[in-house]
């Protein structure tokens, strides 16, 4: 699936989430394809406020940490990681 695909869905379900109107099957069946990749459960009157920032988080964290992988990749393949790794553990008095 496409990221801006993605995207576009989470933004959708963040608004169906921030109000309070009842959901039609349909917007449930969306949050839901959202919600079980990360284990969390379907939407409910009582959850739905916890489900949202919960999601949130999600995929906040989850694009930061594949980023951050990312950088850490290339930093790694190029050789340049190994620098600031000796370049730190080495004091400068010596």
């Amino acid at each position: 699936m496409k990221a801006s695909t993605v995207l576009t869905e989470l933004s959708i379900v963040f608004d169906q989430l921030e109000g309070t109107k009842e959901l039609s099957q349909d917007q449930k069946s969306m949050v839901l394809l959202v919600s079980l990749p990360w284990d969390l459960p379907g939407v409910t009157s009582e959850n739905r406020r916890w489900l949202r920032e919960k999601i949130l988080l999600h995929a906040v964290l989850g694009r930061s940490t594949k980023q951050v992988k990312q950088i850490k990749r290339g930093l790694k393949d190029t050789g340049v990681l190994e620098l600031f790794s000796c370049a730190y553990l080495i004091p400068k008095g010596l």
